[in-house]
């Protein structure tokens, strides 16, 4: 009796696990055979790329061996166009093959985003042998076939927010596979009819039998693509996760020098990487955007017992020989072993060739699923279609709201409904006179007369006062990512106009962009080869600026904080920037410049009395100050009295 009590509660949950499954494979069910498709097409990226491209990617082998890395990579940079830059290098994969650069261009019909571009290179000759574009600034669909291929797997081609996109519906489909093994599972014991597949029987059958078996046996690898993937599009939330179990972290190898003759050329530094891991062969290199940059991290993939691979990145600087990190997972803490085993463990390469087949087939599952699990759902439907009838329009409604609500969980994140008000808000307050935002307070107080005038409730009132005094915080990094976020965006997208025209002809250094926003002037600094750190309290832009950095093969150093809660340091910046930003924090910002480090400034004259601004920088010495009626660079968009300075630290 208790047996069959415990059978019943089972088929309970069983039945509840397959609505879940159903509506998820109604919804979603197409998008996942997408991005299982492209996956299986990228598992042989490189093989399918030399196949297609021959006159780019094959070249004649010849005696003498290859020319070095240092030949090769300054080859490519003189062939580059104005303004490009070199950001990655791929080794030649077998004796006919080219070796591939990837550089960044800017692209002026995209607001100068940078297009990404490659470079093929003979190793014999170390002579160019073409170039291509690879992903577009002005729009993916001018990308190559593989190019293509990539987006539509990782973004679904949609540009602003694709790539969380596919992160959260990865996490569907996780509940999607889960949910499969629970209705697959033999309650009743009978382990030989799940495991064996009847090949006998009606169409109906078959059908049923293909769908249970394909599940099945792919349940593993399929999680495993669908977990990995949702680390490459989430990493944030991921390694957030894993820091609530285990340390993640760069493991920094003891200081040593990697050769006698200093400094090292990039022959030098594979050379270096080598020892480390004698077995390895050299994958790609990834070098300075600018040029100039002494660190190169060397890439390389390490035969490990079993038939296993792994990836292994050494990072070295070039000027003194010192090997500063390596990424070696069987020597990481464990939750940055569990990091550095995604690429392997995703691309397939972790088995070799017969991972990368096991991957590529089980890309191919995900539209089977697709075909027979809705066949077998329209011959259910079929079957029972008086009951149907009534039942189908409540289905597909379900479907359809788990559709918009996955959308919206993902476009409208961070967005509080009680806060609503705070956009207009924010806006009046922007536009106020300088001797009328002395304080919030003050502000504040002139808001809640405004309020009252206009017939508002004194309930609403007071709520609203009450989440602006103990809530800020949080009102003003919503306000920031609905901003920045926008479908219709309230400001200039390009590079403020004033920090071009002050970097033009200066040295790169450490910069840091106060108030970064999506990341336009901080992506433009490290594109001119800077260091570039940035903060802002909206989290959602944050994350969009690291995401086009990535994209464009750039890094930067990001944080979601306020003016108030970051650490400026001390003497730690060549170059603050204030674009639209208030200088709430001049002390702070001034000793964090170093001496001959400078602040660029720019926003309304409305911000500051007569010459105040001015007042605000006395410590500095004013290089250039200008007062005039310009194009703004937020919300109006149009032609308003607008202050510019820029100012030295004296010392140097």
């Amino acid at each position: 009796m208790a047996n069959e009590m415990m059978i019943g509660q089972l088929k309970t949950q069983r039945r509840f696990w397959f609505q879940v499954h159903l509506y998820l494979g109604l919804t979603l069910g197409s998008i996942l055979s997408i991005v299982g498709l492209t996956g299986s097409v990228l598992v042989f990226w490189m093989e399918l790329d030399e196949f297609l491209n021959p006159r780019l990617l094959h070249v004649e082998p010849r005696p003498g061996g290859y020319r070095s890395w240092e030949e090769i990579a300054r080859s490519a940079r003189a062939a580059l166009p104005q303004g490009a830059a070199l950001t990655e290098l791929y080794w030649p994969r077998h004796r006919s093959a080219a070796a591939v650069g990837f550089y960044t261009e800017p692209n002026p019909r995209a607001g100068n985003r940078l297009d990404a571009c490659n470079i093929f290179i003979d190793p014999y000759t170390a002579k160019v042998t073409g170039k291509r574009l690879w992903y577009s600034a002005e729009s993916w669909w001018k990308n190559p076939f593989l190019g293509i291929m990539f987006k539509i797997h990782y973004a679904l081609m949609i540009r602003a927010w694709g790539v969380p996109l596919v992160g959260v519906l990865s996490v569907f489909f996780v509940i999607l596979t889960l949910s499969g093994l629970c209705i697959w599972w033999p309650i009743t014991g009978k382990w030989r009819s799940a495991l064996t597949m009847m090949w006998t029987g009606t169409a109906t059958r078959l059908n049923f039998e293909l769908h249970k078996a394909a599940g099945f046996y792919s349940l593993i690898v399929l999680l495993m693509l669908l977990l990995t993937g949702i680390y490459f599009n989430l990493p944030r939330q991921v390694v957030w996760l894993i820091e609530r179990v285990s340390s993640v972290e760069r493991p920094a190898f003891p200081v040593q020098s990697a050769a006698a003759s200093l400094p090292l050329t990039l022959d030098g530094a594979a050379a270096a990487a080598q020892r480390i891991f004698p077995n390895s062969s050299l994958y790609e290199m990834e070098l300075s955007a600018a040029g100039h940059d002494p660190i190169v991290r060397i890439e390389q993939i390490v035969p490990l017992p079993l038939g296993l691979a792994s990836r292994r990145h050494v990072t070295i600087n070039l000027e003194n020989g010192e090997i500063t990190h390596l990424a070696d997972p069987l020597r990481a803490p464990l939750g940055t072993a569990y990091i550095q085993w995604q690429w392997p463990l995703h691309s397939g390469h972790v088995w070799g060739w017969p991972g990368r087949i096991l991957v590529f087939f089980s890309g191919l599952v995900c539209p089977l699923l697709l075909v027979t699990g809705f066949a077998r759902w329209l011959w259910k439907r079929r079957k029972k279609r008086e009951q149907w009838r009534n039942g189908t329009s409540k289905t597909w409604a379900r479907a359809g709201t788990l559709a918009g609500t996955l959308l919206l969980a993902v476009h409208l994140i961070g967005q509080v409904p009680e806060f609503n008000f705070y956009p207009e808000f924010r806006r009046w307050w922007f536009a106020l006179p300088a001797d009328q935002r002395q304080t919030f307070e003050s502000v504040v107080e002139r808001y809640k007369r405004r309020l009252s005038a206009e017939g508002t409730p004194a309930e609403e009132i007071d709520r609203r006062l009450q989440l602006m005094r103990t809530r800020r915080t949080e009102l003003e990094a919503d306000f920031w990512d609905r901003f920045f976020t926008s479908s219709t965006p309230e400001f200039n997208t390009k590079p403020n106009a004033f920090l071009m025209s002050v970097v033009e002809g200066r040295p790169a250094g450490r910069a840091l962009d106060v108030g970064m926003g999506a990341g336009r002037n901080t992506i433009f600094l490290a594109q001119r080869g800077w260091e570039v750190t940035g903060f802002d309290p909206a989290g959602k832009a944050v994350a969009l600026a690291q995401q086009r950095a990535k994209e464009l093969g750039l890094t930067i150093h990001t944080q979601v904080a306020l003016d108030r809660e970051f650490d400026f340091g001390q003497e730690r910046w060549d170059l603050i920037l204030l674009s639209w930003m208030p200088p709430n924090e001049v002390a702070r910002i001034v000793a964090g410049l170093r001496p001959g480090g400078i602040v660029v400034f720019e926003g309304p004259r409305t911000w500051f009395p007569q010459n105040g601004l001015l007042k605000q920088f006395d410590a500095l010495r004013v290089i250039r100050y200008e007062d005039q009626v310009t194009r703004s660079d937020y919300f109006v968009q149009s032609d308003i009295p607008v202050v510019r300075l820029l100012a030295e630290k004296p010392g140097r």
